[in-house]
């Protein structure tokens, strides 16, 4: 039997299914069935108050003789595997083409000056499928990997993947899982094909075990999931990963209305799948734990602020140090075409908009 579905153009983009996705990711943390049972205010409020800079800048960080996240950095390049396409022929903008060189350039400077070296990655499927991506990286330091090198790339995890990439309809959702995979396995710096540093503080290595910059949307604090950095085997990667490989597995007709089948493959709904309100509520519930000293901080790309200040502690003193970091991003990705494939009307498996 096919589901019918009618799904209106502004759903993902309103107040109204922010709020509904918050309460079925309250059910979901909370184990509770029935939402009388718990205080949404009070976990919307706990959210909220994740995201704000109070919340960091007045916590007492330590830093560490040995870097807490590993000097290495990650790009994914993804394609349809029966109909490859080479990174060069969608991804055109000639300024962004260069700075893939001159941010990895920004971060090797930045860390020769503590004595250690960055180790730049770009993750694929099959090198042999993308020959031309392959020369251009190796020609710029960029080590070529296959997703089959990392451990936990298997299982349903991998499956749930596959699936998101045939025809590259999920292209988006399926990078979204792929980074969080990648920094639970190998931990270091993500970085999007779109975001580049002008300015890196090698201090964020020594002194956090997770960060990632925040933003704003429907009046709260979030954070992005185009640029972060985490030390191997984080317990919020390792949440993200378990409760989307949940969601997956669950009766079609139980899962959550963000995943549900009308939205299963649709672009729109990214956001809050698998892309920055559902990496921030995990963030909100999972952040500082385990001994974990995780941060947020300004997303400079249109604030222009670039310099925070935190406090330390050394030798017993209490001491204030600012971490500068200059980047930009500004949102090539395919999930950003207008929301057009949640305007659905009909049968998901029949209709279902590609990108374009």
């Amino acid at each position: 039997m096919l589901g019918f579905c009618l799904i209106p153009r502004p759903t993902s983009t309103t107040y109204t299914f922010f709020k509904l996705f918050q309460r079925e990711m309250d059910r979901y943390l909370t184990k509770q069935t029935n939402s009388f049972n718990i205080d949404h205010n009070h976990e919307y409020e706990e959210f909220r108050k994740a995201g704000e800079p109070s919340t960091f800048v007045d916590r007492v960080y330590k830093k560490s003789e040995q870097p807490r996240i590993p000097f290495k950095s990650h790009r994914i390049w993804v394609t349809d595997l029966n109909n490859p396409r080479e990174m060069l022929t969608i991804f055109k903008d000639v300024f962004l083409v260069n700075q893939l060189s001159k941010t990895n350039q920004v971060l090797d400077s930045s860390a020769s000056k503590v004595g250690q070296k960055w180790d730049h990655y770009i993750w694929t499927q099959d090198k042999t499928l993308i020959p031309e991506t392959v020369k251009f990286f190796k020609r710029i330091g960029v080590e070529v990997r296959e997703l089959k090198e990392l451990p936990n790339y298997k299982g349903q995890i991998r499956e749930t993947i596959d699936n998101y990439m045939i025809d590259g309809i999920g292209v988006g959702v399926a990078c979204d899982i792929l980074r969080m995979l990648i920094n639970y396995d190998e931990g270091g710096l993500y970085l999007d094909m779109d975001f580049y540093i002008e300015e890196w503080d090698a201090n964020l290595n020594y002194y956090f075990d997770f960060f990632g910059f925040r933003d704003r949307e429907f009046d709260v604090q979030y954070f992005t999931t185009w640029g972060f950095g985490s030390k191997p085997g984080h317990i919020i990667h390792k949440t993200y990963l378990e409760i989307f490989n949940d969601f997956t597995q669950m009766d079609a007709a139980k899962r959550p209305y963000f995943i549900n089948e009308c939205m299963y493959k649709a672009v729109g709904a990214v956001l809050f799948k698998t892309g920055p309100f559902y990496y921030g509520k995990i963030f909100s519930k999972f952040n500082n734990l385990e001994g974990n000293q995780d941060v947020l901080i300004e997303n400079p790309t249109y604030t222009n602020i670039y310099d925070t200040e935190f406090k330390f502690e050394d030798k017993g003193e209490i001491k204030n140090v600012t971490i500068r970091l200059i980047g930009r991003q500004f949102g090539q990705g395919s999930w950003t075409r207008d929301y057009q494939d949640l305007q659905i009307f009909g049968w998901p498996e029949l209709s279902i908009a590609k990108n374009l």
